[in-house]
């Protein structure tokens, strides 16, 4: 049925209700479009009761017109909208109930304080979207959100940025295309964040759209590109290439970082050929990597830089400086075939340990790792007394046995600073009391009748077993590694070490304060110990009560813990009273830590809180809250002993 009549019509009455009723008379395409719509009237009766009622619009009067002719157009009205339909040409298929980008059943209502965070300004909108996260989750998957989290990826607000690139990365390798779609190579923040998230959830699987973006881009996202290319091995010609060709540093350096984990002769050749034009920069790129081609590079590199300088090549001491500091960074965790000589010529060459008035005991890694090259330093260059520790750290971490030996080797030939090497070496070779009694026979010196303490081995013998940590996981004690050389080696792991020997504790809490760290290191996270001497635990509590750190003292008390200690009376109180002085944060902090039912914590802080109302303690920095105190005290008199008391 051909319904343009009916549309005609209700176009001209609108029109005459817009004009007014006076000139109707003289509309003659009203009437045209009424004449038209005879052939439906005959058809249907509600067409019918439209043509009547243009009929009496026109027969009316005109001061009952305006009526009329409202009742007529809202038949229209009706008429046409039940005529309305949509639709496309093709088979329908409905939407997927789950997935990414799926039709949710969600409002509007409900959707729109999610996506005003998305998408707006402000403060407040982190911690919105991290709430919704947590509580709905499924509304991120939804098809109207997904396209502002991915434009949110280069917020100005990083925190925000870095909360829409995780939760897109929770939606899994099917949002890829999504990331893919509208890509700008030569984009900012934003792109970069693609790039991640689709290097970290495809990997090689998307090369080669990390291949075709490459030629266009520019500079954090070319960085980015480049090192997407990691994932898969036939990339080593182009990053061969890269590393020759790139003009951007941090790009060159991404190219360099990559392709050195690549062990093919290629990258070995390229290395070498790096390493005699430029040793420093070689020395860099090869910081932190563990494989044998690593190793290999390093001692070759090294080798060449010692006969430069035993034949004499003239360098300026900042060179001579510069490219040792690189060496000795890059020695730690290097073993292998020519790494134990680098170390017998670096000692002929600087000396020493206890050369250059450096004081023995202390840590100097972080003197060389920040030591400036620079000749105007005054200082001179800690090389002698770091080398030893550079050893312990490749000990600690890797565990070899060729360097085991040679840090034995270098003790008993030099002495000093090399006992850190040598005793990590001995806890990793011997069982765990024979190394207790080769350091201890270094510990001790006999004079006369009496027996003393070697001050510079008691410094020595602690450096190591700080970084000695029980893993629960394991059940057994591992080295615990630390070098800020890059984030990836803040924190590592080491090689696993024979259980200490029972006598260590004992032994360490005899040679007193010197040694509370390595005590609290050896005894952290352990609980039963057998054998374990009486003197040990009343000596931790004696530490713990008179400690002027309030962290120390919350890590003696948990170590009491675990080794079942139960006398906490008035703990908190003592300690504050003998320190003399307290503050309202480290009092909770203490209080929290303590494992004592709720009721026995409201009594202690009630007793601090009437020490400092009335005067008899002094406040650190002024600072008590005694609203606070009161409102704990009430929580924790009304807790059942048996739940946790929450922190403060």
């Amino acid at each position: 049925m051909n319904l343009q009549p009916l549309f005609d019509l209700k176009e001209r009455l609108e029109h005459t209700a817009v004009a007014g009723t006076g000139l109707l008379d003289e509309d003659f395409r009203l009437k045209r479009a009424r004449e038209s719509l005879a052939p439906l009237a005959a058809a249907s009766p509600v067409f019918g009761k439209i043509t009547a009622g243009v009929d009496a619009l026109f027969a009316a009067p005109q001061e009952t017109r305006g009526g009329a002719l409202l009742d007529v157009l809202a038949l229209v009205d009706a008429v046409v909208y039940t005529q309305g339909s949509t639709g496309c040409q093709g088979d329908l298929s409905p939407l997927p109930t789950d997935g990414v980008g799926t039709l949710r059943p969600l409002s509007y209502g409900q959707l729109h304080p999610l996506l005003e965070a998305l998408t707006g300004t402000g403060s407040g909108r982190f911690s919105l979207v991290a709430d919704v996260r947590k509580e709905h989750p499924e509304y991120f998957s939804d098809y109207r959100v997904l396209p502002a989290l991915i434009e949110g990826l280069g917020d100005g607000y990083v925190d925000m940025a870095d909360q829409n690139a995780e939760i897109l990365k929770e939606q899994g390798e099917k949002i890829i295309p999504l990331l893919k779609e509208g890509f700008d190579p030569e984009g900012k923040g934003g792109m970069v964040r693609r790039v991640r998230l689709i290097q970290e959830l495809a990997g090689e699987r998307e090369n080669d759209f990390y291949l075709a973006q490459l030629p266009q881009s520019k500079k954090e996202v070319r960085t980015e590109l480049i090192r997407a290319l990691c994932h898969d091995s036939h990339n080593t010609p182009l990053l061969l290439e890269l590393c020759q060709t790139e003009k951007r540093g941090e790009s060159r350096d991404c190219a360099h970082e990559i392709l050195v984990k690549q062990e093919t002769p290629e990258v070995e050749e390229y290395f070498l050929a790096l390493g005699k034009k430029n040793p420093v920069q070689a020395f860099t790129y090869l910081l932190g990597e563990k494989t044998a081609m690593a190793s290999r590079l390093t001692a070759a590199i090294a080798q060449e830089q010692i006969k430069n300088l035993r034949t004499g090549k003239k360098l300026s001491d900042s060179q001579r400086n510069e490219r040792f500091r690189a060496l000795f960074l890059a020695l730690i965790g290097k073993t292998g075939p020519g790494i134990a000589d680098i170390y017998r010529e670096a000692v002929e060459l600087f000396g020493e340990p206890e050369g250059k008035g450096k004081k023995p005991g202390i840590d100097p890694l972080r003197d060389l790792i920040f030591y400036t090259t620079s000749s105007s330093n005054p200082s001179q260059p800690p090389f002698a007394v770091s080398l030893p520790y550079v050893l312990a750290m490749t000990v600690m971490g890797r565990g070899d046995r060729e360097l085991c030996d040679l840090a034995v080797e270098l003790y008993e030939r030099e002495g000093g600073a090399y006992l850190v090497p040598a005793f990590a070496a001995q806890l990793l070779i011997k069982d765990s009391a024979e190394s207790y009694e080769w350091a201890k026979e270094r510990l001790f010196k006999r004079e006369f009748l009496k027996k003393t303490v070697q001050e510079d081995c008691l410094s020595f013998i602690r450096y190591v077993l700080m970084r000695v940590k029980w893993n629960r996981e394991e059940n057994g004690y591992r080295f615990m590694v630390r070098a800020s050389l890059r984030n990836e080696w803040e924190m590592e792991m080491g090689v696993p070490v024979p259980c200490l020997d029972v006598r260590w504790f004992e032994l360490l809490a005899q040679l007193g304060k010197d040694m509370d760290d390595a005590l609290a290191a050896v005894l952290s996270d352990r609980q039963e110990i057998p054998g374990l001497s009486k003197l040990v635990v009343p000596y931790i509590y004696q530490e713990a009560i008179s400690t002027l750190s309030v962290y120390s003292a919350a890590e003696w008390i948990r170590i009491l813990n675990a080794l079942g200690w139960e006398r906490w009376e008035n703990f908190v109180v003592r300690y504050f009273l003998k320190q003399g002085q307290v503050s309202f944060p480290e009092c909770m902090m203490l209080l929290n830590t303590l494992p004592v039912p709720p009721k026995e914590k409201a009594a202690q802080l009630r007793k601090m809180d009437e020490l400092v109302r009335n005067k008899k303690i002094n406040l650190r920095h002024n600072y008590w809250e005694e609203n606070m105190a009161a409102a704990r005290i009430h929580e924790w008199e009304n807790q059942p002993s048996g739940e946790e008391t929450s922190g403060s």
